[in-house]
């Protein structure tokens, strides 16, 4: 949870404006009462108690629900233009979502347990897909980085996103707001707050949206991207008595569309020859009069596609969250907490090849249901030992049934326009087997997780701390895999029926030193461990895998020295933090031209510098910056995947690992004022740039760089003089940037004819980032 007051300062010079480079926080005031000389206060949880931000010894972004709202932050995809190092990318399957911090992350559409843990009111989310819906009525979210093990939950390798949504209070309140957007975008929300007693207070939110989605689809004569969600969320706070407090959750979410990604071949990656090869390819007369079509060629950013399309997407989620909290009479506190989740995601995409006749039609369903319990013991802060120590002590157990399925059905095209082009001797074989679930594969994996974790501070004196925490964990998987092939032409998978089995245990540990040797200075110095669970490998597969398709676990070693400062009498903040992260066992996913296969292939190094600063110019003006500079290096990594046009393997040891931009950083800027009549009005512009990386996934293909780019939100904001209505207008990437949040390889790039021998190189497609949209809202509070 993220508490966030505001304080206003003193009129100061404007030119002061101009040295407003880095400054200010994202948490923005919800009550602006009386001028102030210092910067927002924000109280994190991190490390299970409320904090100042500045007293906590990690590497942390927070974001205030009001921050969330004034920049437009209406999904977790949306949260890298205020946390740099943090990023969220989709595959093809709106299930594959990416969840990345310090430039590693795991896909969602597979047995890989995520390196950044997704926590929703403090319970674990196990598939971060789960977690597809608006951002409505939060509390706050903060951004923690590094490992994060001996406090939260499971498989934090990397760092945790934690989410807390607001609770019920016991003042009446209501509000809503109606919003209109480019690409027929419209939205609502709507939450009511209702004390029913005086122990008793209940919260409800409703919220929707619906969008035809930023490209269009010639060919279909169609829009693609559409999608239309619905939330509801309801919760209800009883304070049992003054010692004992309970808050439940209960939500359910709904997604609808076509699922479909904003997919285009890159023309750079292609040459006359590989174009006359694909359209050869799909030629289904040969010498004949027909020449065949080609998806769109021309540009990847025209916001116009062609290709057969055949989309639908269901999205469904139930999640159930207990909080009860019990405060004793010896200032100890006891917090037990349980959630369920469960999340059904079908998808149909066709053609799954992205070219304009009906070849293959992708049908998947993923499906988890997971509960967990966590029982917190917190003692009262410096008591214990005569003010010298407090602790943190905990019991927690986790269990997720998951499944995946996959099947393929073949369009009326494919054997007479793929398959006899491309793979003759499978042509008769093809006409003679079924279309419709020409084959399909799946996994069926059971879950659990045991584990038992502690945090103690020692206050050795009065300027110098030291924390020890660590996490004993217990991991068990159970599954199997099958796959079944009816047709011959059926290119990806053939038969297999594997029993899955994995087991291990796992010590955890952190080790902090804090010094502050003034009270706006804080320096500290970090060791910390990670461990995420290993698993199994769900792809489909055309020889069986058996056990190899079983993968270990993934370790790493962080080190940190950071500093969080504050200065000229609070009104500036300046935190930074250097780190290094050794990886071990890395759980590789890549690409061989047909499938992915998750291996523990390499060893890598991240390492960098993460800076913030926050500045309160004066009462009307703040403005805030972070900067991330990452270095990245693979210690090994032997057998990596070549080049597409080379095949085989390749050492990519000492090469920088895809993902990892060397430079990312934001910067925001508020102004806020009265006009004379008393309305009030604000200002609010953000900043996000990232430099050259490669998105292409693993390989290192140079062609899959995508070059730096900014991007640029503003938003005006007009409100009456009792703050009861407001209007407003926005636009994110403003300036209409072009970029690519991923790269990957045309599918079937071998058959289709489009590999270079010489260069290694194939035809590539963009994932075409959001291009720029405008909206308006207004909204009302009573």
């Amino acid at each position: 949870m993220i508490l966030i007051t505001r304080r206003r300062m003193f009129a100061c010079s404007a030119s002061a404006i101009a040295l407003a480079w880095g400054v200010g926080g994202p948490a923005v005031a919800q009550d602006i009462q009386q001028p102030s000389t210092t910067v927002d206060e924000i109280v994190v949880t991190a490390q299970k108690r409320t904090q100042n931000i500045q007293d906590v010894p990690i590497s942390i972004i927070a974001i205030g629900g009001d921050a969330l709202d004034a920049a437009k932050i209406e999904r977790v995809a949306d949260l890298k233009v205020l946390a740099p190092g943090l990023e969220v990318t989709r595959g093809t399957q709106i299930a594959n979502q990416r969840i990345q911090i310090r430039g590693v992350g795991s896909a969602g559409n597979s047995g890989i347990e995520p390196s950044v843990g997704l926590f929703l009111d403090g319970v674990y989310v196990a598939r971060p897909a789960a977690l597809l819906g608006n951002l409505v009525d939060i509390e706050g979210v903060e951004v923690l980085r590094g490992p994060q093990g001996t406090l939260f939950g499971r498989n934090t390798t990397m760092g945790v996103i934690s989410v807390n949504t607001r609770a019920p209070t016991f003042e009446p309140a209501l509000e809503g707001a109606v919003s209109y957007g480019s690409w027929e975008t419209a939205g609502f929300r709507a939450i009511g707050n209702l004390p029913l007693s005086d122990t008793l207070a209940g919260r409800l939110v409703v919220a929707g949206s619906r969008t035809d989605g930023p490209a269009y689809n010639d060919l279909a004569e169609e829009p693609i991207g559409q999608r239309s969600d619905i939330l509801v969320r309801a919760s209800l706070r009883w304070d049992i008595s003054d010692q004992l407090r309970w808050t439940g959750r209960l939500d359910h979410q709904h997604i609808a569309g076509d699922g479909a990604p904003h997919s285009e071949l890159i023309p750079r990656t292609l040459t006359p020859t590989s174009i006359a090869n694909f359209r050869a390819r799909l030629d289904r007369d040969g010498a004949g009069p027909e020449v065949a079509e080609l998806p769109d060629v021309s540009d990847a950013f025209d916001e116009h596609l062609y290709h057969f399309q055949k989309g639908d997407l269901k999205d469904t989620q139930v999640g159930v969250t207990s909080d009860l909290t019990w405060d004793f009479a010896n200032r100890w506190r006891a917090r037990y907490i349980a959630g369920y989740r469960d999340w059904t995601n079908e998808q149909a995409e066709g053609d799954v090849l992205l070219t304009p006749y009906d070849l293959a039609t992708r049908n998947a369903r993923f499906t988890s249901e997971s509960i967990s319990h966590e029982l917190q013991l917190i003692s009262p802060e410096r008591e214990l030992m005569g003010g010298r120590l407090d602790l943190v002590l905990g019991l927690y157990s986790f269990e997720e049934d998951y499944t995946t399925y996959d099947r393929t059905d073949l369009g009326f095209d494919y054997c007479d326009r793929f398959i006899r082009n491309a793979l003759p001797a499978r042509l008769a074989g093809c006409l003679a087997g079924p279309l419709l679930d020409a084959g399909h594969n799946g996994l069926v994996q059971e879950a659990s997780s045991l584990a038992v974790f502690g945090e103690s501070v020692v206050h050795l004196t009065d300027t110098l701390d030291l924390t020890l925490g660590a996490r004993y964990t217990s991991e068990e998987k159970t599954g199997s895999i099958y796959q079944v092939r009816n047709n011959t032409a059926d290119l990806l998978r053939g038969p297999e029926n594997t029993a899955l089995s994995y087991e291990d245990d796992q010590l955890t540990y952190r080790l902090i030193t804090t010094w502050t040797p003034h009270s706006d200075i804080l320096v500290y110095a970090s060791y910390a461990t990670g461990y995420k669970a290993g698993g199994f490998e769900n792809a489909a597969s055309t020889t069986p895998l058996g056990q190899e398709r079983v993968f270990d676990p993934e370790t790493n070693e962080n080190w940190e020295l950071g500093t969080r400062t504050s200065w000229l009498d609070g009104a500036l903040t300046l935190n930074g933090t250097l780190y290094r992260t050794d990886i071990e066992d890395f759980q590789v996913r890549s690409w061989d031209g047909l499938r992915f296969l998750t291996r523990n292939a390499a060893s890598l190094r991240q390492q960098g510098v993460e800076t913030e600063a926050r500045w309160r110019v004066d009462h009307r003006l703040s403005t805030s910056a972070r900067l991330a500079y990452l270095d990245s290096e693979y210690l090994s990594y032997p057998d990596a995947p070549n080049l597409p046009g080379f095949g085989g393997t390749q050492d990519l040891a000492g090469e920088r690992a895809p993902w990892t931009p060397k430079w990312q950083g934001s910067w925001t800027v508020e102004f806020e004022d009265e006009l004379p009549n008393g309305w009030g009005w604000s200002l609010r512009s953000d900043l996000y740039f990232v430099g050259d990386q490669n998105v292409g996934g693993d390989g290192n293909n140079p062609d899959a760089i995508q070059r730096g780019y900014a991007l640029m939100n503003l938003r005006l904001a007009l409100s009456d003089p009792s703050a009861r209505w407001q209007v407003s207008v926005y636009g994110q990437n403003l300036f209409d940037k072009d970029y690519c949040s991923s790269i990957f390889v045309q599918a079937y790039d071998g058959p289709f004819g489009l590999r270079n021998a010489a260069t290694g190189s194939t035809a590539l497609r963009c994932t075409v980032g959001t291009p720029r949209f405008v909206g308006a809202e207004l909204s009302a509070k009573f």
